[in-house]
């Protein structure tokens, strides 16, 4: 499957949880949101087992996303081929999820200012 790469377009609007389901992107290794009008929180249901489940790279920074990450996020059935998370630039709050804490161990960059 070639990337979803929807930076620079005009995307609005919130983050649809309904991605977060297994039929979604099955094949998806990587989603590009950065510099839209993407907003409001990460759905916790992204994090759901077998959801993006081969996504190697996303990055939703440049975007008003808010609110905090969501603790599932680092769970270990989260993600498990995400290498890179971009987060810079965002109206996201408060602590990040212990990602550091033997979860999400694939993990090699996490972009947060």
């Amino acid at each position: 499957m070639p990337p979803l790469n929807l930076h620079l377009l005009l995307c609005a609007g919130t983050l649809p949880a309904s991605w977060g389901s297994r039929e979604a992107f099955p094949a998806l290794r990587y989603l590009g949101l950065q510099h839209s009008t993407i907003s409001g929180p990460l759905p916790e249901s992204w994090a759901s087992p077998g959801a993006f489940k081969n996504v190697q790279l996303m990055d939703l920074s440049d975007t008003q996303i808010s609110g905090s990450i969501p603790p599932v996020w680092s769970d270990a059935t989260a993600f498990p081929n995400l290498v890179f998370l971009g987060l810079n630039h965002t109206s996201l709050t408060g602590s990040l999820p212990a990602f550091h804490n033997g979860q999400l161990q694939i993990l090699q960059q996490l972009q947060f200012q």
